[in-house]
């Protein structure tokens, strides 16, 4: 990693190399068409984040072995003391692979994926902040048990107190549907269905000293 920063920003180039002592080979199956391959890999990116004024623009463009390319790009804007928005965009092509590298992505790995997510931060009164989320996103490719290109979305809003310095209750909610295959029901093709679902959390905390919370 070699970095270049400023007063109000950075640039960065980022390149890593990975061998190992057997050859990778996947099952032959379509979602694995693009998969890690070989006794071999490397990635390389260059990132960078400026500031200007209530603005942080931020982004990283990368590429693999396979020139499988990806692209984060995105904002920070305050609009006053009490309230601040964010914007991301993400394009990862599925033939984008790493061995251990991780980004904003709805899967775990990234690759194959393309996304809008847009978040608010409102601070209504003193302690207490409210959180609203919006995440569209979609596979181009296919995935493990998943046989076509799907989408889904996410929403969720989040109610935040801090009774004191080191405690915090907060009320969580989510709203996440997304396409899957449905059960074959003796159809020679699985057909691409809706699953939808829905989580509240509540949560409290405290912290008591540095050993004990």
């Amino acid at each position: 990693n070699v970095k270049r920063t400023w007063r109000n920003g950075q640039i960065g180039f980022n390149f890593v190399r990975y061998r190992f002592s057997r050859d990778l080979q996947k099952a032959d199956e379509p979602y694995n068409l693009y998969a890690l391959s070989g006794n071999s890999w490397h990635n390389l990116s260059l990132d960078a984040g400026f500031t200007l004024r209530q603005m942080h623009v931020f982004g990283e463009v990368a590429v693999a072995k396979n020139a499988g390319k990806a692209l984060l790009a995105g904002c920070l804007l305050s609009l006053a003391s009490q309230a601040d928005i964010c914007l991301l965009y993400r394009n990862l092509s599925p033939r984008y692979q790493t061995v251990s590298g991780s980004a904003f992505t709805d899967r775990s790995k990234p690759g194959n994926e393309k996304g809008l997510y847009a978040a608010m931060s409102v601070r209504p009164a003193y302690r207490w902040e409210i959180v609203a989320y919006a995440d569209r996103f979609s596979f181009p490719w296919l995935q493990y048990g998943v046989s076509a290109p799907t989408a889904g979305s996410e929403y969720g809003v989040r109610i935040l107190y801090k009774p004191g310095r080191n405690d915090e209750i907060y009320l969580r909610f989510r709203y996440l549907n997304r396409q899957m295959n449905e059960p074959a029901m003796g159809n020679p093709v699985q057909a691409i269905g809706e699953r939808s679902g829905v989580s509240l959390r509540m949560h409290a905390s405290c912290r008591l000293d540095n050993r004990f919370s």
